[in-house]
């Protein structure tokens, strides 16, 4: 790869990306970056935030790593204050408390959530132990409307991604690709999909008064910079509603009061419908529904370079405050020069052989599997979303763990699972370091 550097001036088409891995501790906050001819840099976030994000020294480390992202964006592009793209992967706040504080940095041209149906959202708020009134609630009431509601002026488009089920991704220059971008939207191309039933919260693929566009991404279909760069979201599904009819007819007059009533109305509200939630559907033994029967769905994403592209020159980082820091120089593995791409998995379940086959078989058509050069470990390394040789099987050539190992409740990463990936380049991402890759590559 040496030897392409040289020479790599004599190519007339560079194109150069960096992702970076930022501090938040035991959280989740990634961010990348792709240069574009005569356009300005094409830039993405995917979830940021850390356990209790808006409790003050947890949101100080988050704003110092919102910074941090404003210096790197500013070593591509002096001033550019906008995400071309922003994933959220699912509904936790140790993935999603940091985005308030996001927008009031960056606009965002398109906001890619997972979607759950208003019953399977207000699961995860019982679960959770969400308070009536607060900021979490209203958000997993309505995502798109609390969204909407707060920073109209700051997002320009919605995509839902619905579950994937037995759809795969199309080739990237497959010709039944739409070849026009999506109007307005920073030059991207995707295509819609159909309504996905209980939408009463959503308006698919409608402009409102707010200016904001709420679409679904058709099962299966990626998000593409034309001819350089591909996005492509995988929902798992795993998230089994044990909402009934029941219980909706019986939910309904609750959900009303929590969202438009009074505070003390709401919590009251609120009191009755976890009563009944857990008089219908927990153990008559357990204390609490627990996070692995609820099961929160976790939205994949795979990012990389569109067709045939040649890794020419890559260097590796340790990010701290606003800088960037050499680390090690270039990878220290035997990287292959025809990988770049990464998959980023939030807290998604591999835990199961049918869910690493259901994954497999929708990232290994046209390669992209194999292009994951860079993979993040699922949950910050938890042994409850992994499975033994889970490693192997996907053979990243780096992996990263974000977490906080000091953190005494969690341990993550946990011992077996960073055994597992020891011979895949393993980085640990914790509350002082970071992690970032640059790379500059060309089309053969």
């Amino acid at each position: 790869m040496e030897n392409n550097l040289i020479d790599f001036l004599s190519f007339e088409d560079i194109y150069t990306f960096q992702y970076n891995f930022f501090p938040v501790g035991q959280g989740l906050f990634t961010a990348g970056i792709v240069t574009r001819k005569q356009r300005p840099p094409f830039q993405w976030v995917y979830d940021c935030g850390t356990e209790h994000g808006r409790q003050k020294n947890p949101r100080r480390r988050l704003l110092r790593q919102i910074n941090t992202l404003r210096g790197v964006s500013d070593t591509f592009c002096p001033e550019n204050r906008h995400l071309n793209l922003a994933c959220i992967s699912h509904f936790d706040t140790d993935h999603i408390s940091g985005f308030v504080d996001l927008l009031r940095y960056y606009t965002i041209g398109t906001l890619v959530i997972p979607y759950l149906s208003p019953w399977q959202r207000l699961e995860i708020a019982l679960n959770t132990g969400s308070a009536a009134n607060g900021w979490f609630m209203k958000f997993l009431l309505a995502p798109a409307e609390y969204f909407i509601d707060n920073f109209s002026d700051r997002i320009q488009r919605i995509l839902l991604v619905g579950p994937s089920g037995d759809a795969q991704p199309l080739e990237p220059s497959d010709p039944e690709r739409p070849l026009e971008p999506v109007e307005g939207i920073d030059d991207i191309i995707f295509e819609t999909g159909d309504d996905l039933g209980e939408t009463e919260d959503y308006a698919p693929n409608e402009k409102g008064t707010s200016g904001v566009i709420i679409s679904l991404l058709r099962p299966g279909g990626s998000i593409t910079i034309p001819h350089i760069w591909e996005f492509v979201p995988y929902n798992d599904a795993n998230y089994s509603s044990h909402v009934t009819q029941n219980f909706k007819d019986s939910a309904i007059k609750c959900l009303k009061i929590i969202k438009k009533g009074k505070r003390s109305d709401k919590v009251k509200e609120l009191d009755k419908l976890k009563a009944l939630y857990d008089a219908q559907f927990k153990s008559p033994r357990a204390k609490k529904i627990n996070g692995i029967r609820r099961n929160i769905i976790s939205l994949f994403l795979y990012c990389g370079p569109v067709g045939k592209a040649q890794l020419v020159h890559q260097q590796e980082y340790c990010l701290r405050r606003r800088h960037l820091q050499w680390c090690t120089g270039s990878i220290s593995c035997n990287l292959k020069n025809d990988r770049m791409g990464q998959l980023l998995t939030g807290d998604g379940y591999l835990k199961t052989s049918a869910q690493i086959n259901a994954l497999i078989r929708f990232y290994r058509p046209y390669l992209r599997l194999y292009h994951s050069a860079v993979l993040q470990v699922m949950h910050h390394g938890s042994r409850e979303n992994w499975h033994a040789d889970v490693a192997k099987t996907l053979d990243p050539q780096v992996s990263v763990f974000s977490s906080n190992p000091e953190r005494k409740r969690w341990h993550h990463p946990h011992f077996e699972v960073l055994r597992d990936f020891i011979n895949h380049h393993p980085i640990q991402v914790d509350t002082r370091d970071g992690w970032a890759w640059r790379g500059m590559f060309v089309f053969r």
